[in-house]
């Protein structure tokens, strides 16, 4: 019995000691290689219906090319969404982007792993980071947020790489 109660006992503190240890909230795989680290400020948020269709009226807007939403992630002040292209040459997408009428883009930085490119409507603000990772896997993050300042602190390539991390 004592055996018993220990044995339980030891397994019961392996497991909250693993809950305690890693929060599967806080991390998001991207590919079989990486994967990304949120910030304090940052969580999961459901991927409803209406997240779905603002992606696709932001970001998945070209007949020719998929951007399935991957992950939607709330910050302060801001939210993000995670797609990941059907179309592997992100300055195709890139491209695309820069020939919209309704929001006004520029490229911001062009790097063999990154395209950055960040555009103004009328009451948004908005940043794509197109990142190639080393494993050949290309994700699109695109931030959205109201407020000009969150999009110039976040308008750098640290930003996204300072959270990447490779298992």
């Amino acid at each position: 019995m004592n055996k018993l109660i220990f044995t339980l006992t030891l397994i019961g503190a392996f497991l909250v000691g693993l809950a305690a240890c890693s929060d599967p909230g806080d991390l998001i795989l991207l590919g079989p290689e990486h994967r990304l680290e949120l910030t304090e400020t940052e969580s999961q948020l459901p991927r409803n219906q209406e997240y779905i269709d603002h992606h696709n009226e932001c970001c998945n807007r070209f007949p020719d090319i998929q951007i399935p939403l991957y992950r939607v992630i709330g910050g302060e002040n801001y939210h993000y969404y995670l797609s990941i292209p059907m179309e592997a040459d992100p300055d195709l997408i890139a491209d695309l982007f820069l020939s919209v009428e309704d929001v006004d883009f520029q490229l911001k930085l062009k790097t063999d792993d990154l395209v950055l490119i960040s555009g103004k409507s009328e009451n948004r603000c908005l940043n794509i980071y197109l990142v190639d990772l080393p494993s050949g896997d290309l994700f699109m993050f695109s931030l959205i947020t109201e407020d000009p300042e969150v999009c110039l602190k976040h308008l750098n390539r640290a930003w996204i790489f300072d959270r990447i991390e490779k298992m």
